[in-house]
């Protein structure tokens, strides 16, 4: 299944496919490890627009709703 980070459910392991942000915001996303090609595990979803929990390498990162429906990834 491909979609935006906001539609993966909690324990599910995705690839990120496409980052769709400015180039300030993708280098941020970097330095936090998260960049195409990377596989990172749903901590926690917000059905209310709220934060994605994400984990990578054992760090969690929470992302903004509107950050998180700019990031297209890969079910694995």
């Amino acid at each position: 299944m491909t979609g935006k980070l906001t539609k993966f459910k909690s324990g599910v392991k995705v690839k990120i496919k496409k980052i769709e942000t400015a180039k300030r915001t993708t280098l941020n996303l970097r330095n936090l490890g998260i960049q195409e090609g990377y596989v990172v595990k749903i901590i926690r979803e917000s059905k209310l627009k709220g934060p994605i929990i994400i984990d990578r390498d054992e760090t969690e990162i929470a992302l903004g709703y509107n950050l998180a429906q700019k990031i297209t990834a890969e079910s694995i």
